[in-house]
């Protein structure tokens, strides 16, 4: 049976994720990470959106593997990290933070997924013209935790200021980028070694991929059973319709494909207030 246990995993990350994953992996899977030198993530895509990212966000997080492997083909375990900002669907006006992270094995074909969604992280930007707009995000911010970029469009392209370590830098790259004559940008930094928020989030996702690398198929063995589908229609307590709730899980095994449908653990019907026939 496939083990984890023992094995160094190489991380593909310039932004301290090591630092998060790592002792998460070493405890729950007795996996070692190791981050890969001079690997540059930012030429895959940027928050800042100096670079556009070359596909979605699992397609990036697998291109950063295939980019880990050739830099190190004598290694067989790697991991990456890749992180969303987007509108919630039900409530747009509130911004999801997702964040996934991948763990898999070139040789034996294993690749496991482990996520975590949040809602309500809070992205903003505000336009800046004067160093009296920019004060009130200064004072007593730690810029290792809180960190902020400036940026600004001009000749078709973002030219972005950041690693701010205190006020008095920040101040002179407004100062610089206010030379461009266009508008100027202020935003928190969405970087992992700038932002605690998201290094909560990642090691949450990394404490879900452990549970998953834990989870293993009952029919083949092969790490990584998981819930791929959420299946809806929870009956009505009154009518019987189906309602939006769901009713069951739906696991997979990605080597060998056995598929189980198991029901929720939750009550048999739902309440009318979720229907939408008795309550549209």
């Amino acid at each position: 049976m496939f083990s984890f246990q023992g094995k160094t995993a190489w991380l593909a990350t310039n932004h301290k994720k090591e630092e998060i994953i790592g002792p998460i992996l070493i405890s729950g899977l007795e996996l070692t990470v190791r981050k890969i030198s001079d690997f540059d993530s930012d030429a895959l895509g940027t928050f800042s959106g100096d670079v556009e990212r070359p596909g979605n966000q699992l397609e990036t997080a697998q291109l950063k593997i295939g980019l880990a492997k050739k830099k190190l083909p004598e290694e067989d375990l790697f991991i990456s990290s890749e992180g969303a900002f987007f509108p919630n669907p039900e409530m747009p006006v509130l911004t999801r933070n997702l964040e996934l992270i991948l763990l898999k094995s070139i040789s034996d074909h294993i690749e496991i997924k482990g996520t975590f969604s949040e809602t309500g992280f809070p992205l903003w930007e505000s336009a800046v013209s004067s160093e009296k707009d920019l004060n009130p995000y200064l004072f007593k911010r730690d810029f290792q935790n809180e960190g902020l970029i400036l940026k600004t469009f001009s000749a078709n392209k973002w030219v972005v200021f950041k690693d701010f370590n205190q006020s008095e830098e920040i101040l002179a790259a407004f100062f610089e980028i206010s030379k461009f004559k266009s508008n100027i940008i202020l935003s928190p930094d969405l970087r992992a070694h700038r932002n605690e928020l998201r290094r909560k989030n990642i090691g949450k996702a990394a404490e879900n991929l452990v549970r998953n690398a834990l989870s293993t198929c009952p029919s083949c063995g092969t790490p990584g059973f998981c819930i791929t589908e959420i299946i809806k229609g929870l009956p009505c307590n009154w009518c019987e319709m189906p309602t939006r709730l769901p009713k069951a899980e739906v696991w997979n095994c990605q080597s060998c494909h056995y598929k189980m449908t198991t029901p929720l653990d939750n009550p048999e019907s739902a309440d009318p207030g979720f229907c939408d026939f008795c309550n549209p």
